[in-house]
């Protein structure tokens, strides 16, 4: 389980982030992953833990093992 602080309140309780991902690379920027409907599945449980002064501290737990899953999700 990771923890994260985000900015803003989030809508809802707790939720389930499923968004592929793949590897790229180009010259200009670099190695990175990103979203994309063709790469691997990718699967992030989340739930609310606390919300206060526009932000919300959020519990995610990845189900898959997705190189930079939690960045991106």
């Amino acid at each position: 389980t990771y923890a994260a602080v985000l900015d803003g309140e989030v809508e809802g309780e707790a939720g389930t982030i499923a968004l592929p991902l793949a590897k790229t690379s180009s010259r200009e920027r670099g190695w990175r992953v990103v979203p994309d409907p063709a790469g691997q599945a990718a699967l992030t449980e989340w739930r609310a833990v606390a919300r206060g002064g526009g932000r919300t501290l959020v519990a995610f737990a990845p189900r898959t093992g997705r190189t930079h899953q939690i960045r991106v999700h």
